[in-house]
């Protein structure tokens, strides 16, 4: 018994002493970024997307529990449908970050294109976050949501008419 423990024993060691090297290295490596960023107040920017994608998360949710208390709708299926979407949202803005602080580093040209995809992915949440605000006002006939739906819906169509250069 003692000498198959030992095995297991040398055989994790082996592991985690090849391990050990790489992994001190992408934790100072994320450290150094991290510092770097939070100096050059790319954090800052990052804290402020993460407020917003909060603030229109939460908007989002609160005008979808007042249709549903108003209209007497609560339905868990829908929850549970939309809890892990909200997670995927999260996380994906997070990896996101995560790439931009690494890349700052590295190369501004990555650097640059994760802040772009970080500031349109956050853009692109939170359209579909106040969009959403839209509908639920619309369906408990605030004034102006359903004109102001409208107006959104027939964005499309006029972008392309105008691209065709018609009036």
């Amino acid at each position: 018994m003692n000498v198959i423990f030992s095995y297991v024993v040398s055989f994790f060691k082996s592991i985690f002493s090849a391990l050990s090297s790489p992994l001190t290295y992408f934790i100072g490596l994320l450290t150094t970024s991290f510092n770097v960023a939070l100096d050059e107040g790319i954090i800052s920017d990052l804290s402020f997307m993460f407020s917003l994608l909060i603030i229109a998360t939460l908007g989002d949710w609160a005008s979808g529990a007042i249709k549903a208390s108003y209209k007497k709708e609560y339905r868990s299926d829908k929850n549970r449908r939309t809890h892990p979407k909200m997670l995927i949202m999260f996380l994906v803005f997070f990896i996101f970050a995560i790439s931009m602080v690494l890349s700052y580093n590295f190369n501004s040209g990555y650097f640059l294109f994760f802040k772009v995809v970080t500031w349109t992915y956050v853009s692109c949440a939170i359209s579909n976050e106040l969009y959403s605000m839209v509908e639920n006002g619309e369906e408990l006939g605030l004034p102006g949501a359903k004109r102001l739906k409208e107006m959104i819906d027939s964005l499309p169509s006029a972008i392309m008419k105008a691209m065709k250069g018609g009036k």
